[in-house]
């Protein structure tokens, strides 16, 4: 046999985390998710794509970043403890680690193909499997790898012994290979038929075992086998549900197990696998591996997806998405929701963590292949969610559901034919339309306090519990709004001095409110409770998706430019809508939906699960440009100078260690931290918005420091003008 080392080196690692102005807060991490390894309730390990390694302490709640200094995607992983194990992944990549991954040594085979499997059966002696029937054994560690010929080109996707000398190999086609002396030579049968590819193995016993197909090209229902006779015989085993591809199996003890499938359900069985039984609501994604917490279970798929065994049983769902966000509420800067298509999400951290609380057609969306398209919070508590379906397929119905304690529990509160205008709540009485109808509710039913024939209504604000307005469009009566002064006994047609359309409404305690036009930069301000409103032009010319304001001088404006489903461009002002400009940091980020707490703290969702959180007003924002890692540090002059009134610094950083970006201004006092984390090795850029700031001279400092380097520090200044 030949030895297969062709590189060997040591790699040092750094646990890191983002903590910029604007940083990612869905997931982290949002990687494709391979293997998982739990050694206790709380300490486990996950490998995944993109030479992810992440570990937690917190029983899956939060995760560290563990680097292992490698893009290839990790297929599997083999951990006597905490500190000491191998990975295996991508390109032949084989890792090892003996200090719970703050140094690696790296192999790398000849033959460079994908390792999907890596098992041991003693300290020194383990196997790895791989494509084209590559399968390798060692007896000396990580530095003993030698190549066995199996004389199959199949792939091999797991390698699995019951002790030192029984072994088996999972290969495509419905082979397994067989091993009785430690490896030394191997058998081969057919245990399924050659269009079913065996994904994986588990045995209960010396006698009794079970495997996974995956047959992606056949309907079948039938896609397992059990052995009584150590691997002899296998005879399929009906798993009476449409369970098509199984990916992992997995039994805490005799009776009890569990199966992770693809794009299907969870499955469990509780009397030695006769029947089989989803477990919890189906995840709409590919479940890949299953590690064992005692009693229970913790899984993790593609697209971030980490679920494990919640209070009432499975599923509480602990990972990241991959759904397209179309709305994001925050009660608090803590506590709020994100939601797209059929999917809420929550998080009680400031978006640290998500657990994806509702999935598919829940009861109280209120009809068939309902989907979410919209949520409101409010300072009370009070959050709602707005579904939409179509029941019949052809009658749109939209329904509202409302949340006081986070998001864990929904109360139904209203649901009809026709389409959600608007919602608002003001001191615990709560206003929505609904096609023509107005609603009112004080803790109760919703009742009906005004319709109007041949209208459609849209948004609602309210000043107080009295005084509210509508925005109306009437087939015969033009655009505008409706008013109330009564609390919704008696309304009124307010007075549109352009009578043009109007999108979003506003409105303060104080009487200053707020209407956005459609089209073409239209707004209108009031500020004495609607009896007068002054028109104007912002310079938007698109129309505006949604508006907030948080007091008479900070809001916000979502305003789309640019095709269909089309682009979504975040503004602020911080003059009462006398001028809006534009986010900045957040030109390549396509926002669908935002919620401030306060100037400074605010929350932007969009496409693919994208959550990002600011703590400075997003005024900067930071972005690593491409995966290659710079050979120097580098702080580039800013760019343009002079600027006015956003300007962008670049720097290369070729070692990981802890950033500061600061600004000085020409006394040398500091005017704002733009960056001050742990970073990766990585060409950044970081924009500084200086709208709040006056003309002058500033200086801009980068400070970098590493724990453990050779280098020593690097500090750098650079002058820069803003001249407005």
């Amino acid at each position: 046999m030949k030895a297969i080392l062709t590189l060997l080196f040591l790699l040092p690692s750094a646990i890191f985390s983002q903590n910029s102005d604007w940083v990612y807060r869905n997931p982290y991490p949002q990687n494709d998710f391979y293997a998982i390894k739990f050694f206790n309730q709380n300490t486990g390990y996950i490998v995944g794509s993109d030479g992810l390694l992440i570990k937690s302490i917190t029983g899956g709640n939060s995760w560290l970043s563990v680097t292992a200094f490698t893009g290839s995607d990790l297929y599997s992983m083999y951990f006597f403890n905490v500190n000491t194990g191998y990975i295996v992944g991508d390109g032949g990549l084989i890792l090892f680690t003996s200090n719970g991954g703050t140094n690696w040594t790296s192999v790398v085979t000849n033959n460079a193909v994908p390792l999907r499997s890596v098992t041991f059966t003693a300290q020194n002696s383990g196997f790895i499997s791989g494509d084209n029937g590559e399968l390798y054994k060692t007896t000396t560690g990580i530095t003993g790898w030698q190549r066995i010929n199996l004389n199959s080109n199949l792939n091999l996707n797991e390698v699995y012994f019951l002790n030192e000398t029984k072994g088996f190999v999972c290969a495509d086609s419905g082979k397994v290979f067989q091993t009785s002396n430690g490896g030394l030579n191997w058998s081969v049968q057919n245990a399924a038929t050659n269009y079913q590819n065996i994904m994986c193995i588990e045995f209960t016993n010396t006698l009794t075992g079970y495997i996974g197909i995956y047959a992606e090209a056949t309907g079948s229902n039938s896609n397992l086998y059990k052995t009584t006779d150590g691997g002899t015989s296998w005879l399929n085993v009906p798993l009476n549900i449409a369970a098509r591809n199984l990916l992992d199996i997995k039994f805490i003890n005799d009776s009890t197990g569990f199966i992770s499938c693809d794009n299907g359900p969870v499955l469990t069985t509780t009397n030695s696998g006769t029947f089989w039984f989803p477990y919890g609501l189906p995840p709409s994604t590919k479940m890949n591996s299953i590690s064992k917490l005692d009693t229970s279970v913790i899984i993790c798929g593609t697209n971030g997806w980490i679920s494990k065994n919640g209070p009432s049983g499975y599923q509480e769902i602990i990972g990241g998405s991959k759904k397209d966000f179309v709305a994001i509420s925050f009660i608090n800067e803590n506590t709020g929701i994100c939601i797209g298509d059929f999917q809420l999400n929550r998080t009680t951290n400031g978006g640290m963590n998500w657990k994806i609380q509702m999935t598919g057609n829940i009861s109280w969306f209120e009809g068939a292949a309902t989907y979410l398209i919209n949520s409101r919070s409010f300072p009370s508590g009070s959050i709602y969610a707005i579904s939409h379906a179509y029941t019949p397929a052809w009658l749109p119905h939209e329904s509202i559901s409302r949340s006081t304690d986070g998001g864990i529990t929904w109360s139904y509160c209203y649901g009809s034919y026709g389409y959600y205008g608007g919602l608002d709540e003001k001191e615990g009485v709560t206003y929505i339309s609904h096609s023509n109808s107005i609603l009112k509710s004080t803790g109760g039913n919703y009742i009906a306090v005004y319709n109007l024939p041949n209208s459609s209504l849209g948004d609602v604000a309210f000043a107080n519990a009295l005084t509210g307005f509508v925005v109306c469009t009437n087939s015969s009566g033009g655009n505008g709004l409706l008013k109330t002064i009564n609390g919704g006994v008696n309304w009124s047609f307010a007075v549109n001095p352009s009578n043009r359309s109007i999108e979003n409404i506003e409105f303060l305690a104080s009487g200053f409110g707020y209407a956005s036009g459609v089209d073409s930069g239209y707004f209108m301000k009031t500020t004495d409770f609607g009896t007068t409103w002054q028109s104007f032009n912002t310079g938007l010319n698109q129309y505006n998706q949604d508006m907030k304001f948080l007091d008479e001088n900070n809001g916000w404006l979502l305003n789309h430019f640019g095709g269909w489903p089309g682009s979504y461009r975040l503004y602020f002002t911080k003059n009462g809508a006398l001028n809006f400009y534009p986010v900045t940091s957040l030109e390549q980020f396509n926002v669908k939906s935002f919620s401030f707490i306060n100037a400074n703290t605010g929350y932007v969702c969009g496409d693919s699960g994208k959550v990002l959180k600011t703590t400075n007003g997003g005024l900067t924002f930071i972005t690593q440009n491409g995966e290659l890692y710079p050979d120097r540090y580098i702080l580039s002059q800013n760019y343009p100078n002079p600027f006015n009134p956003v300007t962008n610094i670049k720097f290369d950083i070729p070692i990981a260690g802890f950033v500061k970006i600061t600004i000085f201004d020409l006394l040398g006092r500091e005017v704002i931290t733009l960056v001050n984390e742990q970073m990766q090795p990585g060409s950044y850029n970081v924009d500084w918005d200086a709208s709040n700031y006056p003309s002058g001279v500033y200086f801009y400092k980068i400070e970098v420091r590493q724990a453990r380097s050779s280098t020593g520090d690097f500090f750098e200044s650079k002058k820069m003008v803003l001249m407005k």
